[in-house]
């Protein structure tokens, strides 16, 4: 197993980015309106939180700080789920593509939980 250099060499920051560019590609096939733009914009302002906050807290790699922007990291994963569900529920986007989702925002949480706990 080789040496972690960078935090793109992170599985679960691999995950989240995936996630990520899913959220952004979902979105831009909404019909907009009002309700649908605001959830589009939350849905993407959670989900690029995610990479972007273990890529800091990795830049910091220090035990608590880094373990603090796994959290904030982790309430976005928790954050983006729910945008994705009300997206499913409201009909923007079907089930099948709610559970696929739903599933890599899930691992993402998981391991993010593991990771803390190891900090």
């Amino acid at each position: 197993m080789g040496e972690i250099k960078s935090y793109k060499d992170l599985i679960v920051w691999q995950k989240s980015h995936k996630l990520c560019n899913r959220a952004i590609d979902l979105v831009e096939k909404f019909k907009y309106g009002k309700a649908s733009n605001i959830i589009s914009e939350q849905l993407i302002r959670s989900a690029t939180s995610i990479p972007a906050n273990i890529a800091e807290g990795y830049g910091r790699h220090k035990g608590k700080e880094f373990q603090n922007y796994l959290y904030i990291a982790k309430g976005s994963a928790l954050e983006t789920d729910y945008w994705l569900f009300l997206c499913s529920e409201r009909n923007l986007i079907d089930k099948n593509e709610y559970s696929e989702l739903a599933k890599i925002c899930n691992e993402n949480i998981l391991m993010l939980f593991s990771i803390i706990r190891k900090l």
